[in-house]
């Protein structure tokens, strides 16, 4: 358990040049140091009642954590499903805070959740929006998560690059929060400790304005230094950027498990100071002065939070003023909902309308693996542009993706069932869809006042992967249509092969037992690989070590395709 006790966790908040700090932020220890969990919360600023949604969040962490850490063990299964009971539970409560104040608070989040389990250390999180877990070894950065937003639909259509994510109109547009009208689609990630030792939770005033060369700077400093250096830097860079967001982030080097030991971080024990309660500067009570971090209390709740030390055994609360899934991550079904202020008040309906948003996978089937089949309902996981490279059985360097399609419409509709009905036969009429399919209402949400309904793409009731069309509705007229579909698809749709033969004959080819990280459902569905319409049962396995999100063709096991679990560096 040692490892745990001696990671070093430096937080950061900071209102950037916004009228209120509206991110908040905690790190919650177990008293024995079996586990930390680093909570980020970032209020969405263009929804009344930002920082009251975030502040929530880490109110409802705070509360489930005291109930989590009396269980006698802890493995993936206890931490999975206390991670999505926080996501739910925070849902609720910032619905309800909401009511009470007859506003609409929003968030995103990200939690990180470190174990000991069975000899050995787990790293665990799940997010929902665009606040990111990223990981880094000492040459650079490793993975991260991937954002639940418009501008990352965009990175993943190859519209636009990785870098210009941050300064896309659409950045601010995400599609999955805390607090909205859907339950949110948050996303699991297991993470490879073996690959890199130090992670950034983070809000999207961080990433957007910090290069990961930036970050391996400051993981490099001693970790007293590390706070001064990035308020530092911040400071600097907000000089050149009048109205930049709220930025909060925290950074955990975990000590002894990056595998190299050449350059980068360092956590010797001579580098931490001798106090196992780290002196903490209030900003608001006690500013310019430090004091004993009071155990299971908030550190500071201004402009900056403080740096947390390299020995803390205490439970350190740090409040800053502060599904699609998407594609490799994902499952995703969440509203669209705009955070305004964050994205310079770029949340245009008709804009969110004209980029394709990939098709949502069904409740419960992220993480699909060995089991009983599922052949009925459920959509298809988003489907992405890339693949991480050494997957050479199945790989594709780049997927099609199917025919795109937006157009202008102005379709009068008395329900929803009419919308459906509409807009299927006008895309038969102009060819994006053929006799045999249909669409089926996934998610809907608003934005700008506007209505906007996601909807998935059936082939003779089998979920199209990638196949959804976005209806943009006002007052009863549908006045856009847009998305992705596959209008040629003939195949037969009665797999040949259960989903247990097409593992056993895949693994038959790949030379080893693939495993699954539990006993959910695999998912049939339509996948087009190189210009040709494959049916696939598609479920998340171990290879190698690894888990990777895996379609098997559903007649003869081959491996169609390969993806990772998360965006990174082979």
């Amino acid at each position: 358990m040692a490892v745990l006790d001696k990671c070093s966790i430096t937080c950061f908040s900071h209102i950037g040049n916004r009228e209120e700090n509206q991110d908040r932020f905690c790190v919650l220890q177990h008293p024995q140091g079996k586990a930390i969990l680093c909570l980020v919360a970032d209020g969405m600023g263009g929804h009344r009642g930002g920082a009251l949604a975030a502040q929530t969040i880490v109110e409802t962490a705070e509360s489930q954590w005291q109930e989590h850490i009396s269980a006698d063990s802890l493995d993936n299964d206890a931490v999975e499903a206390f991670l999505n009971q926080l996501i739910t539970e925070s849902h609720q409560a910032v619905k309800m805070a909401g009511l009470a104040e007859e506003i609409e608070p929003r968030s995103t989040v990200v939690a990180l959740y470190l174990f000991h389990d069975k000899g050995s250390m787990h790293a665990i999180s799940i997010h929902a929006g665009d606040s990111r877990a990223v990981q880094y070894s000492s040459s650079g950065k490793i993975a991260r998560t991937i954002d639940h937003s418009m501008a990352q639909l965009k990175v993943l259509q190859g519209k636009i690059s990785e870098e210009e994510m941050a300064t896309d109109p659409d950045q601010g547009t995400v599609i999955s929060n805390i607090g909205g009208e859907d339950e949110p689609e948050s996303e699991i990630t297991h993470w490879n400790l073996q690959q890199g030792n130090c992670f950034t939770i983070c809000s999207d005033g961080f990433w957007e304005i910090f290069t990961d060369e930036e970050v391996l700077e400051l993981f490099s400093q001693l970790p007293e230094d590390r706070e001064i250096q990035l308020e530092k830097i911040f400071i600097e860079k907000i000089k050149q950027l009048p109205k930049h967001d709220n930025t909060t982030v925290i950074m955990l080097e975990i000590p002894d498990s990056k595998p190299d030991n050449k350059k980068g971080p360092s956590m010797s024990d001579t580098d931490k100071p001798d106090s196992s309660t780290p002196d903490v500067e209030d900003p608001v009570t006690n500013p310019g002065k430090t004091a004993p971090a009071p155990e299971s209390a908030p550190l500071g709740q201004d402009d900056v939070a403080v740096g947390t030390g390299n020995n803390n055994k205490k439970l350190i609360i740090g409040i800053g003023v502060v599904i699609i899934v998407i594609a490799l991550l994902f499952v995703t079904r969440g509203g669209q909902e705009s955070d305004g202020e964050n994205a310079g008040e770029n949340s245009d309906a008709g804009q969110v309308a004209q980029e394709q948003v990939p098709a949502p996978a069904q409740e419960g089937t992220e993480g699909a693996g060995e089991g009983e089949a599922n052949t009925e309902g459920g959509d298809a996981p988003a489907q992405p542009d890339e693949v991480v490279a050494g997957n050479d059985e199945g790989a594709a360097g780049q997927d099609r993706v199917l025919d795109s399609l937006e157009l202008d419409t102005d379709i009068s509709v008395s329900s929803d069932e009419e919308l459906v009905a509409e807009v299927t036969d006008l895309l038969v009429l102009t060819g994006s869809l053929g006799p045999d399919d249909a669409l089926t209402i996934s998610s809907e949400a608003e934005a700008g006042g506007n209505r906007i309904i996601r909807m998935q793409q059936r082939h003779q009731g089998i979920p199209v992967f990638g196949g959804e069309v976005i209806a943009v509705e006002n007052n009863g007229n549908v006045f856009n249509v847009s998305g992705s579909t596959g209008a040629d698809i003939e195949i037969d749709v009665e797999p040949a092969l259960t989903y247990e033969e097409a593992l056993e004959i895949a693994g038959a080819a790949l030379n080893q037992a693939l495993g699954s990280r539990n006993e959910d459902a695999a998912q049939l569905l339509i996948l087009e690989v190189e210009d040709n319409y494959h049916l696939a049962w598609y479920s998340v396995l171990l290879i190698d070590g690894r888990e990777e999100r895996v379609f098997l063709d559903a007649n003869d096991g081959s491996v169609l395709l390969r993806l990772p679990t998360v965006i990174g560096e082979a």
